[in-house]
């Protein structure tokens, strides 16, 4: 049994373009088996930022966008 790959990526927020792009490439690994860790879907209000980026940055796969 192979372990499911996990990717941490972090994108700016530059431009609808850019966050639509990013959204589709995201959506694209999910469906191919890539579990996707990202800001918009872990955090919520309150949530300690600087400790989810260091924790993705040092525990997975990370893509900076």
């Amino acid at each position: 049994m192979s372990e499911i790959p996990t990717c941490f990526i972090s994108y700016s927020y530059d431009s609808k373009e850019h966050k639509e792009w990013f959204f589709a490439l995201a959506s694209r690994l999910m469906k191919n088996g890539v579990d996707i860790i990202l800001d918009q879907r872990e955090l919520r209000l309150g949530s300690d930022l600087l400790a989810f980026m260091e924790g993705g940055l040092s525990n997975d796969v990370a893509v900076m966008l």
